[in-house]
């Protein structure tokens, strides 16, 4: 049973955020009642609407089919729960090798897709996140650092693997990058790695551990990770690694943005081709870009963000180069490209210090100073561009608004072009008739249009710029003889809105679906006719005929017929849908609801999309009016110039008259998708192609949890389990011939061994094909399997079904194990004859030792007394010259000792004179020293007292001549008082008198007026 058709999307922390769940115990070997579905005790999977299947016990099971009754409990412990008579269809049994995390899920003898999802659930528990089913590696977003993921261990265990072993490592991106790189060298054909998924799933990473792999492969490193050496310094291979990795901050500044899944989603699609010449050596790379979105520019949904660079160009730009740019007049809050979303910021990523490394990255692949500058200068341009408003007259003729002058002003300069050219071709539109060129002026709306469509299109331009300045330093094509081409596209979308964009983000993943289809499905049926084995047609889902609704041009697909609709002058959107909705009525994977005209639904392969009509018309054009691309053409900037390049050619043909081819007109970006994509499908279809399936355990981006129906949902837009079930329906094994009978000859009859030894021996250098070793290896298999119905055999392969070369590798490890006990009797009999024949040496050289000892001992014991003997009599004499001795000794030293009392009286006599002598000459010096001292002191001191006395004399005179001095002084000053006094006193009284001879005088005076 495959499980459910439809799971629920939410998830469940209680489950999932348990890091490391405690292993699951293997289910019990128990009797299963003729009655019963599934055996008491066995572990099953049961339907869950959280968490899509349970892992349970089974606790009881009666009755057949519909009439079943099933019990469950935990995995450990008792209890139970009645299935829901709904879910028992649902429960299957669960494979053991599920219940332990098996890397290769295609081993599974119970393969469903509840197997499959518990499978990663448990890997992604033990932070081993990549799994493989077959020939796909499935890698699950861990949403952290997992140490010693991506270490040079790691590297160097896929390097020197043989080929062999290599199957048998654990599942890496690194080993399935071996196996492209050995591809390239050994079969000397090109190799593709397909990465896919949904956006936040971590396609963008598994692409750089791809790249980073093959590089330091190529040129001999010896890992990727850990900071280690990996090239020769100043190498051309160094300096090709050194681009490529400095690529990548430029796509991902210019390229990637926020969204509601995704913290850095890639808003393209990219294919890396890593170029190698005839000797295999890295020698250059280019890089193929897919469908920019970039109407994200002018418009990003609720939560999202514009693209990361011009939030970096608002925060890491110094205040000078911000006065420079102008984008020191405006706060981010208020520039309309980065405050529709409210949202402005990303948790851990520092805006700032990521323009730092985009300025470098562009340094790395030799961008000058000044394109720098102008780089940055255009996006400034774009910003201010979007803060244009316009007015209106009566007459609905539009013009840039007097409050947006200066923006116009500076956004003009920015990118080198007169203002009023600009504002011109923003709200008028030139009209070329047959005779006449007409002006039309725009309304509002229509010059916000414009205004929107030439800030696009400079951002998309610039970027396509930036990608072939890329290119210019990596792609050598005169030296490439080969390639691995590593491809990170969008995976399958479906939002609650679906716009022009989803549907040609779909359309790219049916192709891909296609293409794995074919490496999957059909390659294996081509390769059973190739070796002639009987086989019946293997069954799959083909999604041509939705490809063909799509992109038929016969039939008018509807991107075809979307195409037509804009080329007509009155064409709507409305049109488009109703023209759809009446040309493919009929198809098999088109549906139309009644009650919305505008919506038309797409049934892929990973489910049915409803899309709706509006814009797309706009999107699908996406082209810059000529009277605008013809103002940039005019720019004096060399940036600007490159983005906008002059059409003289045609302007020539115009003037020569000649008419205007008929497909000379733009192409519309359907079609130009449509013809990127055939290109690539080419090239992949050149290919093998190797394919990575990455999985996003959850919508909330956190560690530890993973929701088993979010994930379910992606395995089955990826197609997994379908590859899982085709590679196991009808021969998953094969092997060549000779391989065969070299491998698996011991499990026949010893009497058809020993008869066959010397073909055995002339087989297995046998060539591919040879009759003799397909004669042998028919005649083995015919002894060493019994049904032949579990195999087939090919011109040069064997093949078997599931689980028979299994079988015969158990049988072949009995009969090696039987073997080798043979050989172990055989050395052990050996052994124990030899350790016998050591034992008896053993003891005859232990008696001789001990015989030895005995003697020796005797031999020592007598010795040690003679020794004694002789000793004692040595000891004798010795100790009589010894008392002899001590005498003379002793009278010696009773001689020595007075005359040395003698010599000691005389010197202790001779010191008591000298110190006597010395205390006399003591007194002596001390008592005359004590006089003259005495004499010098009373001398100074008369001294002292006369030169004391005669300045004392001194002052007095001088004090007594100061006194009388004063004296005098006091008295000439009294006297000048005095006189003073008495003049003062004079002068008063004369003045007294003149002025009583005045009055007098003027009394006389009055009295003659009077009598006259």
């Amino acid at each position: 049973q495959q499980g459910r058709e439809s799971l629920s999307l939410a998830a469940s922390s209680s489950e999932s955020s348990n890091p490391e769940p405690s292993p699951l115990p293997k289910p019990k070997r128990v009797l299963m009642p003729a009655d019963a579905q599934f055996a008491v005790g066995s572990v099953v999977f049961v339907p869950d609407e959280q968490q899509a299947y349970l892992p349970k016990r089974v606790a009881s099971c009666t009755g057949l089919g519909a009439r079943t009754k099933l019990t469950v409990g935990p995995l450990s412990g008792s209890g139970g729960a009645a299935v829901p008579a709904k879910d028992v269809a649902d429960v299957v049994e669960a494979d053991p090798l599920a219940l332990e995390g098996a890397q290769d899920m295609v081993k599974f003898s119970n393969l469903t897709e509840a197997a499959l999802l518990h499978n990663l659930r448990t890997r992604y528990s033990r932070d081993q996140i990549y799994s493989a089913a077959g020939a796909i590696l499935l890698s699950v977003n861990p949403f952290k650092q997992i140490p010693g993921i991506y270490t040079d261990e790691v590297t160097r265990r896929c390097q020197e693997a043989d080929a062999k072993a290599l199957p048998d490592l654990p599942p890496h991106v690194y080993g399935l990058s071996e196996n492209a790189y050995r591809g390239m060298l050994g079969e000397q054909k090109q190799q593709a790695i397909l990465i896919s998924g949904e956006s936040g799933a971590g396609k963008t990473e598994a692409a750089k551990a791809c790249v980073k792999y093959i590089c330091a492969r190529s040129t001999g490193g010896g890992g990727v990770g850990g900071g280690a050496k990996l090239l020769r310094q100043g190498s051309h291979e160094e300096f090709v690694q050194n681009c490529i990795v400095e690529a990548n901050p430029i796509l991902e500044a210019f390229g990637n943005a926020k969204t509601l899944r995704n913290n850095n989603s890639s808003r393209f699609g990219k294919f890396i081709e890593i170029q190698f010449d005839s000797q295999r050596r890295m020698s250059g790379a280019r890089i193929h870009i897919y469908l920019l979105e970039k109407s994200r520019v002018v418009q990003q949904a609720s939560g999202e963000r514009n693209y990361h660079v011009f939030y970096q160009l608002l925060r890491g730009l110094s205040a000078e180069d911000c006065a420079a740019s102008y984008l020191d007049v405006l706060e981010m809050e208020q520039l309309r490209l980065v405050n529709q979303s409210g949202c402005t910021t990303i948790d851990g990523v520092d805006d700032g210090a990521d323009l730092q490394k985009t300025r470098e990255a562009m340094a790395a692949i030799d961008m000058g100073e000044e394109e720098r500058h102008q780089v940055l200068r255009t996006l400034a341009a774009v910003l201010l561009l979007a803060q244009l408003e316009f007015d209106q007259d009566g007459e609905e003729h539009s013009s840039v608004a007097g409050a947006a002058q200066p923006l116009l002003e500076q956004a003009a300069e920015l990118v080198a072009i007169e203002p009023a050219d600009l504002s011109h071709a923003l709200c008028t539109r030139r009209l070329v008739t047959r005779d006449d060129v007409v002006t039309v002026p725009l309304n509002r709306e229509q010059s916000g249009d414009s205004r929107d469509a030439l800030a696009k299109a400079l951002y998309g331009k610039l970027f396509s710029w930036l990608v072939e300045r890329c290119n210019e330093k990596l792609v050598d094509d005169s030296a490439s003889t080969a390639f691995v081409g590593i491809l990170d596209i969008f995976g399958f979308e479906q939002f609650q809105t679906n716009s022009f964009e989803q549907l040609c983000i779909n359309y790219a993943n049916e192709r891909l679906q296609q293409q794995f289809n074919w490496d999957i499905f059909k390659a294996e049926q081509a390769e059973y006719e190739a070796e002639g084995i009987e086989w019946q047609a293997i069954e799959f889902v083909d999604n041509q005929e939705c490809l063909d609704l799509i992109d038929k041009k016969s039939s008018m697909g509807l991107l075809h017929l979307l195409d037509e609709e804009c080329k007509i002058q009155r064409g709507t959107d409305e049109k488009f849908a109703q023209k759809a909705r009446q040309t493919h009525a009929e198809h098999k994977d088109f549906d139309a609801p009644k009650g919305d005209q505008l919506t038309f639904a797409v049934k892929h392969y990973a489910g049915c999309v409803a899309y709706l009509c509006s814009g797309f018309r706009e999107k699908n054009k996406d082209t810059l009016h000529q009277d605008l691309a013809a103002v940039m053409q005019q720019s004096q900037a060399e940036v600007v110039l490159a983005l906008f390049p002059s059409e003289a050619p045609e302007r020539e043909s115009k003037r020569a008259g000649k008419p205007k081819a008929k497909g000379s007109d733009t192409m519309t970006v359907g079609s130009q998708f449509m013809t990127q994509l055939s290109s690539l499908m080419r090239t992949i279809n050149a290919t093998d192609v190797h394919y990575v399936r990455c999985i996003k355990p959850n919508t909330l981006n956190k560690p530890a949890i993973f929701d088993m129906a979010h994930s379910a949902h992606q395995l089955r837009c990826a197609g997994v389990l379908e590859a899982v079930r085709i590679s196991r329906m009808a021969y998953p094994n094969r092997m060549p011939h000779a391989s065969f009978v070299s491998r698996y000859a011991l499990l026949a009859p010893s009497e058809w061994q020993a008869a066959h030894e010397v073909d055995m021996a002339r087989a297995r250098a046998a060539a591919p094909g040879d009759e003799s070793a397909r004669a042998l290896c028919e005649g083995a298999l015919a002894l060493v399997v019994e049904d032949v119905a579990r195999y087939q055999l090919g011109k040069t392969k064997v093949f078997f079904r599931a689980f028979l070369l299994e079988a015969l590798e158990q049988r072949r490890g009995n009969a090696l194990a039987t073997y080798a006990v043979v050989v172990q009797k055989m050395l052990r009999s050996a052994l124990w004859s030899r350790r016998f024949r050591l034992l008896r040496l053993s003891s005859v050289r232990l008696q001789a030792l001990r015989r030895r000892q005995v003697q020796l001992s005797e031999y020592r014991r007598q010795r040690a007394a003679a020794i004694a003997l002789a000793a004692a009599g040595r000891g004798l004499r010795a100790r009589i010259l010894r008392r002899r001795l001590l005498a003379a000794v002793r009278i010696q030293a009773a001689g020595r000792a007075a005359a040395a009392r003698d010599r000691v009286y005389h010197l202790r006599r001779r010191l008591c004179a000298t110190r006597l002598q010395a205390a006399v000459r003591s007194h002596r010096h001390r008592s005359a020293f004590t006089a003259r001292r005495g004499a010098a002191l009373r001398l100074q001191s008369k001294a002292r007292m006369a030169s004391q006395r005669r300045a004392y004399l001194r002052d007095l005179a001088e004090k007594k001549e100061e006194a009388k001095l004063s004296t005098q002084l006091a008295k000439l000053q009294a006297r000048l008082q005095a006189e003073m006094e008495a003049r003062q006193n004079a002068e008063r009284a004369l003045e007294a008198g003149a002025a009583a001879d005045e009055g007098s005088g003027s009394g006389a005076a009055v009295a003659g007026d009077g009598g006259g």
